[in-house]
């Protein structure tokens, strides 16, 4: 008898001709990876992702007033004290976020970064 090769569902002792007729056929039976969760959806993974963004947000609001704007927020923050509906290279939406954010904190590099911080969170 030859044997079928690449079929790895095959079971030469489960098929017809090798089975007395009043038996049933064997059920497959799933090894325990196949019974866990995507990783999606493991409480492990999102535990862990949750904690990364937990530290790396209280490091990056600790750093906030610690270093001094770099050229391109002080570039942002001109655009929030001229307000348009649009600017040459970006649109007006960081603009209007860092005139809210230092109108509530104050003309500040916490003030000027705070609202940028706030909205990677959502």
């Amino acid at each position: 008898m030859s044997e079928r090769v690449g079929n790895s569902d095959f079971n030469a002792a489960d098929t017809k001709m090798n089975r007395p007729a009043d038996q049933a056929p064997t059920e497959k039976r799933s090894s325990p990876a196949e019974n866990r969760p995507p990783l999606a959806f493991d409480r492990r993974w999102q535990t862990a992702t949750l904690a990364f963004l937990l530290v790396t947000t209280a490091l990056r609001l600790a750093a906030l007033n610690a270093v001094e704007l770099v050229p391109d927020e002080a570039y942002y923050w001109d655009w929030s004290r001229h307000l348009a509906l649009g600017y040459y290279d970006q649109g007006p939406l960081i603009a209007y976020l860092i005139r809210a954010a230092t109108a509530l904190f104050g003309a500040t590099e916490f003030g000027v970064r705070i609202g940028v911080l706030l909205a990677s969170l959502g």
